[in-house]
């Protein structure tokens, strides 16, 4: 994937939390997870080894299927993003 597909991809997840979580007043909020995003970030460059699409990715998605928020089994709602952006079976379950 290049640069660029992955900045989308990226641009894309957060569109996505935004949709689903909106400003929800309990916390789990699009401000919530960009948060969780930047740090994990931060923590990533002094991590060796990051795979910064799966750290990126997940940090976005943290929240999109907690299950205070939503009855779903299996991450409903990462999964259907990750599918249908062309993520691969093997990388989602990293992810």
């Amino acid at each position: 994937m290049s640069l660029m597909d992955e900045q989308q991809l990226i641009s894309d997840a957060i569109e996505y939390v935004s949709e689903i979580l909106g400003n929800n007043s309990g916390g789990h909020d699009t401000a919530h997870s960009l948060r969780v995003y930047k740090n994990a970030l931060k923590i990533s460059e002094i991590e060796s080894g990051c795979n910064l699409t799966v750290v990126s990715l997940a940090a976005i998605l943290h929240d999109v299927d907690d299950h205070k928020l939503f009855d779903h089994e299996n991450n409903e709602n990462a999964r259907a993003f990750l599918n249908a952006n062309g993520i691969s079976d093997e990388l989602t379950d990293e992810i």
